[in-house]
């Protein structure tokens, strides 16, 4: 199971968590998000799929009861 200090490690980096965060949290659309960083609005796209999918890994391997079935 992971712990905070290989939570940074295994976790998604902070490019991503930056653009979760603009994402989820605040609801931001892809163009807004983008403005904040200054990055393109694909990139933002890409940056929130592989954190989505880092943090679905880490999910289903440490915290199953949390998964969505399959």
């Amino acid at each position: 199971s992971l712990d905070h200090a290989n939570c940074a490690k295994y976790g998604p980096k902070p490019a991503a968590q930056e653009v979760i965060y603009l994402r989820c949290f605040l609801g931001m659309s892809e163009a807004e998000t983008a403005v904040s960083p200054n990055i393109a609005p694909g990139t933002v796209k890409s940056r929130a799929h592989r954190a989505l999918q880092r943090l679905r890994t880490i999910i289903q391997s440490d915290y199953p009861e949390l998964a969505a079935p399959e």
